[in-house]
């Protein structure tokens, strides 16, 4: 098996080049998620299952600061919300 591991850096970089003309900034994009994250977070001592949908919910909000019109962002919030909603109606919160 021959892997061109430099090929599929390169195409990520390109990703991360073009997730940053639809985002911002990565930095500033990060930046926007730590606050939302820490405001989140400051009350808990630990993460539980039913926390990260909520905060994949909040990277999407993050990014659809930047860019509120896209549709992938809109459908994300919405897929984390069904999976957060499983979480809750399971009551499994470990």
């Amino acid at each position: 098996m021959n892997i061109k591991y430099a090929e599929l850096i390169a195409e990520v970089g390109k990703l991360i080049g073009e997730r940053g003309k639809s985002y911002g900034e990565p930095l500033a994009n990060m930046e926007d998620i730590a606050k939302f994250f820490n405001v989140y977070l400051k009350d808990k001592k630990s993460i539980e299952a039913v926390d990260i949908p909520v905060l994949m919910i909040l990277v999407k909000v993050a990014r659809l600061m930047k860019t509120p019109f896209h549709d992938d962002s809109a459908k994300d919030v919405i897929g984390y919300g069904g999976i957060l909603r499983g979480i809750i109606k399971n009551g499994k919160t470990k």
